[in-house]
């Protein structure tokens, strides 16, 4: 994850990352300790849950938010908190719809529980997740726009930021 951070800015010479250092990126290293010890417990165990793989791709997407989280917390310009905020995207998108799926397989007595309802779950994932990256409705994407923080900067909401809140939140 840090390696793509450093190939971005090398390969952009236009992208201006500053860092500075932060206390609370405790939070997010704690969140990555109990996240790895919670995959390697459930490694040992996978063969007595059922559905663990979509908790695993759960956990795993909560790694990728706390990393996006050490870098939101160590950003010291508006660039770098943008370019942080956009990594949050995809674990909050697909930790959803595998959370989501993975609750109604284990609430579930089928054994074989039909796939379209799951592809379903992962389309719209990625249809919400195009939408934020790519335009403004959701989440304004222009560095002038992000709030500052103690904590570092925050991203402003587009006009239909609530169908987001909607998908993630509840």
């Amino acid at each position: 994850f840090f390696i793509s951070l450093l190939a971005a800015t090398i390969i952009n010479k236009d992208l201006n990352l500053q860092f500075r250092l932060s206390p609370l990126v405790l939070i997010p290293l704690a969140s990555i300790a109990t996240n790895v010890f919670l995959l390697v417990t459930i490694s040992r165990h996978r063969r007595h849950i059922k559905s663990i793989l979509w908790f695993g791709i759960f956990l795993i997407c909560n790694l990728f938010w706390a990393m996006a989280d050490i870098i939101t917390f160590l950003a010291a310009n508006r660039e770098t908190g943008l370019f942080a905020r956009a990594f949050v995207l995809i674990p909050a998108l697909i930790g959803v719809a595998s959370v989501i799926i993975f609750f109604s397989d284990t609430s579930s007595d089928k054994e074989d529980a039909p796939i379209g309802p799951r592809i379903l779950m992962l389309i719209n994932a990625f249809f919400y997740f195009v939408v934020a990256l790519g335009t403004n409705i959701i989440f304004l994407r222009q560095p002038e726009a992000l709030i500052s923080r103690a904590w570092g900067y925050e991203i402003n909401v587009g006009p239909y930021s609530i169908l987001y809140l909607l998908w993630t939140q509840i």
